[in-house]
């Protein structure tokens, strides 16, 4: 009987020990998914894991993260041993960031507001100790010194890294764009990771910064692979809420919308934004797909300026994306990373605290930082559409009657069969997955007289 029940607990004791050994690491992974998409989360970018050939790249906006040595670009509250800005709360910080990394775990990791090299060296050292093994880096801070830079940390080889030096009037606070070849398996893609100036500027100062990357862009061969990712200061839809935010200083132009070409419109028309659709039937067209359209318009932010959700930080993929070689988009794999809610606070995210007192200015030690990450996952296979079933009822080009006042606007899939019933009144719809409810049907223009639209 007692070697019976020694039996029975050896055995309950190697159940207990191959239980955790297996799914301890899975459990401890899906504890850094986000509460509001748990499910769908888990199981997508559990399958997408489980897939050879697939990778996910996140961008992420740290929020000033400098290292321990005065190099004398440093903002103010980043002076070492000021503002109890000091090992201790540089420590604080880095394990922060580190442990968002570790919960998001993405495979390439582009990150905005790096004071330098040395400083990444330092939270990509903190990765690897906690086996978040980012063996490859690279920074835009050689040859040219900045405040901050942007750094990438990768599990695949950086085989080249290349900084464009983006000269500004404001010393000390232009952001270089970099460019980094990563080789996936038999491949290799850009990675551009730009960081322009913020809403404290007009337009116009984006707009010099994006002629360097549209340069560099023009200079590549039409089927390159690459994505355009960073802070650009911008909203997806920025040549509609540029006005009100006192920035048009350029003719309606806007850096995202018009000269990267997210949108097919001219400046100063309602806005028609640029679908996969369109990508894969203009192969050779400079145009980009901006993946927040892949969001219900009241997910979509990553940052709060002045009381209003933006979208700053951004994924654009170009038609060569969408093509049946080199790397492609997994579609609808974009999403913003919450970690179970941890990085919102009030639904906003939860920033570095910096606290003030009536001795000062200084950092607590606690948050995370002002923006959220945003992920993407990508293939070694070809582009394929995530909903075939809508592949058939997708007609775009405008269909105009004998009266020219009246016509049909492009919608990306026409199922619906809304009619403008005025010239001046434009409808579209600007995300993708109408079959499951996850589109903004819009009405846009401007008139004098009574419109109406009819389905």
């Amino acid at each position: 009987m007692k070697l019976r029940l020694v039996f029975i607990k050896y055995l309950l004791f190697l159940l207990q020990y191959s239980y955790t050994i297996f799914y301890t690491p899975f459990l401890i992974n899906i504890s850094g998914c986000s509460n509001q998409k748990t499910d769908e989360y888990v199981s997508h970018i559990y399958s997408l894991q489980m897939t050879e050939g697939i990778f996910s790249v996140m961008t992420y906006n740290v929020e000033n993260l400098f290292d321990m040595i005065d190099n004398g670009r440093e903002y103010a509250l980043y002076k070492p041993f000021k503002h109890n800005w000091n090992y201790e709360t540089l420590n604080k910080k880095i394990k922060s960031i580190s442990s968002v990394i570790l919960a998001a775990d993405p495979d390439i990791l582009a990150l905005c507001e790096i004071e330098n090299l040395n400083t990444g060296r330092i939270l990509q050292k903190e990765l690897n100790k906690r086996n978040i093994k980012f063996k490859y880096i690279a920074a835009s801070d050689i040859p040219y010194l900045t405040s901050t830079c942007q750094v990438v940390l990768s599990r695949f080889p950086i085989v080249a890294s290349i900084t464009h030096r983006v000269n500004s009037t404001d010393s000390g606070y232009s952001r270089n764009i970099l460019e980094t070849d990563i080789a996936i398996n038999d491949g290799v893609f850009k990675l551009f990771v730009v960081h322009w100036s913020s809403k404290r500027h007009p337009e116009s100062k984006r707009m010099k910064e994006v002629e360097i990357l549209k340069k560099r862009i023009n200079e590549l061969p039409s089927y390159t692979d690459y994505i355009i990712t960073g802070d650009l200061n911008s909203n997806y839809n920025e040549c509609e809420t540029f006005y009100t935010e006192g920035l048009d200083d350029t003719e309606h132009f806007t850096a995202i919308n018009h000269v990267l070409k997210t949108v097919v419109s001219a400046p100063g028309q309602c806005a028609r934004y640029v679908t996969e659709r369109f990508l894969s039937k203009n192969p050779d067209s400079f145009y980009h797909y901006d993946l927040w359209h892949e969001l219900p318009e009241y997910k979509r932010f990553s940052y709060k300026y002045k009381g209003q959700f933006c979208t700053l930080d951004h994924i654009l993929t170009p038609a060569s994306m969408y093509d049946l070689k080199g790397i492609s988009y997994v579609d609808n794999s974009f999403s913003v990373f919450y970690w179970d809610g941890r990085l919102l606070y009030n639904g906003i995210p939860l920033r570095w605290n910096i606290q003030y007192s009536s001795n000062g200015r200084f950092h607590t030690g606690k948050g995370y930082s002002d923006h959220l990450p945003i992920i993407a996952w990508f293939t070694t296979d070809a582009f394929k559409y995530k909903d075939t079933a809508f592949l058939s009822k997708e007609f775009e080009n405008p269909v105009l009657f004998k009266d020219k006042s009246i016509s049909i606007s492009g919608f990306e899939t026409g199922i619906e069969g809304w009619i403008p019933l005025q010239a001046t009144i434009n409808l579209f719809r600007d995300t993708v997955k109408p079959a499951q409810g996850k589109y903004c049907l819009k009405i846009e223009g401007i008139t004098k007289k009574n419109s109406s639209a009819a389905r």
